[in-house]
């Protein structure tokens, strides 16, 4: 991406890169691109690159691991999809987005020209992640990167759940683990652990046919076994967790890190929905 070299509405420091337009092509993007955004996380050593051109073909590559490799992705971003993303920069002001901290590392960068949006925003991982503004802005980019992945990439891994087995769920490292599995007659056991908890703790219960229904719905909406690991780092005892399925419509298996679970708006919204059920499920059951 080509430096930008327009003049600012004001002066502003090296890394608060909230441009305001006052001359062409204050995001810096080529002739052609809609939308670029680069983030690197210093914890894996992974990174994330997406282009998205006027016209809708958009790629999104992610890199990790030593040495780097990529995975990457192509689809079409509709045109709804490109003006939703106006719209949400738009409502949060995108353009006049400034860094909290001059001195602090610079973090992801999210360049736009998007109908009257034309600029680029680089700002330090702690504001993006607590400025809700640019919270809001950059989960909004993020789903685009979403999109593409669901559209662009191949279906995960079959379950191969044993027989009469409809669910899997866990995670173990050396804090703790969790384990769930409910079978197809919604009969379910959990066994979890915790560093400071002894001996595994281990209950009984029951998922209803209604709680199955609605899971199973959530999951294809969301459109689980489209999810795909996206790096080989993990960051400090990070964990990774597995989510194998198999109900009417669902049969794969998704294993990614515990960050890229959360990263993801549809993989999040799957973890959350199988975590609530667990929940739900073990305070009204008792121990076996």
């Amino acid at each position: 991406m080509e430096p930008n070299r327009c003049a600012s509405r004001s002066a502003v420091s090296p890394l608060v890169v909230a441009i305001a337009c006052v001359c062409g092509a204050c995001s810096g993007l080529r002739p052609g691109t809609a939308v670029h955004y680069d983030a690197h996380d210093m914890a894996t050593r992974a990174s994330v690159a997406l282009e998205v051109e006027s016209n809708g073909a958009a790629r999104v590559v992610y890199t990790s691991g030593e040495p780097p490799k990529d995975v990457a992705f192509e689809a079409k971003v509709t045109p709804e999809e490109l003006a939703g993303l106006a719209s949400t920069l738009r409502q949060n002001d995108f353009c006049s987005l400034e860094a909290t901290n001059a001195k602090a590392q610079p973090g992801a960068t999210i360049a736009v020209r998007l109908e009257d949006i034309d600029c680029s925003v680089q700002l330090p991982d702690a504001d993006w992640r607590v400025l809700p503004r640019a919270a809001a802005s950059i989960a909004a980019v993020r789903s685009v990167a979403d999109a593409v992945e669901e559209r662009g990439g191949s279906p995960a891994p079959a379950s191969n759940l044993a027989p009469g087995t409809a669910l899997h769920y866990g995670w173990s490292y050396i804090f703790g683990s969790f384990h769930l599995e409910i079978g197809i007659d919604g009969t379910t056991l959990i066994e979890h652990s915790g560093k400071d908890q002894g001996q595994a703790v281990e209950v009984g219960g029951k998922a209803t046919p209604a709680e199955l229904e609605a899971l199973r719905q959530l999951l294809l909406q969301n459109n689980l076994c489209s999810l795909h690991p996206k790096r080989s780092t993990a960051a400090l005892d990070e964990p990774r967790l597995t989510l194998s399925v198999r109900l009417k419509g669902l049969d794969c298996s998704v294993e990614l890190f515990d960050g890229e679970w959360r990263e993801s708006p549809r993989a999040d919204r799957s973890m959350k929905a199988v975590e609530a059920l667990a929940k739900a499920i073990e305070e009204r059951a008792t121990p076996p």
